[in-house]
C-alpha cells in the first residue's frame, strides 16, 4: 500500500529593510547623495526591490524623499523611505527645506 501527502506551504511574512536609514544624507548643491545599502531581505526570496532614486543621484537644493519597495516572491511587500537634503552652494537653503538636525 502507498500513501500520498500534499503540502503547501504559504509565505505570510512580509520582507523587511534592515538598514532604512532615519536620516537621509545632507550634501551640498552638486554632489551625489550617496546611502548605504538599505538591507532588503525575507524569510524566502526577495523578488523585487524598486528605488525612486538610486544612490548617487544628484538631486536639486532642498528636500526630497527617497522611496523604496521591496516585494518577496509570495507578492508581499515593505517600504522604507528617507529625505535627502540638498545645500544650495551659498549655504542656503531652499524655502521650507529641513537639514535633519
Amino acid at each position: 500500500s502507498t500513501c500520498s501527502l500534499t503540502v503547501t506551504v504559504v509565505d505570510t511574512q512580509a520582507p523587511t529593510f534592515s538598514s532604512c536609514p532615519q536620516v537621509g544624507p545632507s550634501v551640498q548643491e552638486g554632489h551625489a547623495a550617496v546611502w548605504n545599502d538599505l538591507g532588503e531581505q525575507d524569510n524566502h526570496e526577495v523578488a523585487s526591490v524598486s528605488l525612486s532614486h538610486a544612490s548617487g543621484t544628484v538631486f536639486d537644493v532642498g528636500v526630497t524623499t527617497v522611496r523604496a519597495v521591496v516585494t518577496d516572491s509570495a507578492g508581499l511587500t515593505a517600504a522604507c523611505s528617507f529625505d535627502v537634503t540638498v545645500l544650495s552652494s551659498s549655504g542656503a537653503q531652499a524655502a521650507g527645506a529641513s537639514t535633519g538636525v
